[in-house]
């Protein structure tokens, strides 16, 4: 099999998980902007758990924007 049938490509992209304050509107915005977002789940303080699937390139500027992120 080759690396992409084994789903080791490099530019498959990644899916993160990302907690979002209830206030920060520019910060979901962002992810909107920045990447495919799949979930969007509300939690009980208002805050928001999104899942986000991006390019292994725009990863790290993830991470950066949002430390509390998570690749899954």
């Amino acid at each position: 099999m080759s690396e992409i049938e084994l789903g080791c490509n490099k530019k498959a992209k990644r899916l993160l998980r990302v907690k979002v304050p209830a206030a920060d509107g520019a910060g979901l915005a962002w992810l909107y902007e920045n990447g495919e977002v799949l979930t969007r789940k509300t939690g009980r303080d208002g805050s928001l758990t999104i899942d986000i699937r991006v390019g292994p390139e725009r990863v790290e500027r993830v991470l950066r924007r949002f430390p509390n992120a998570s690749v899954h």
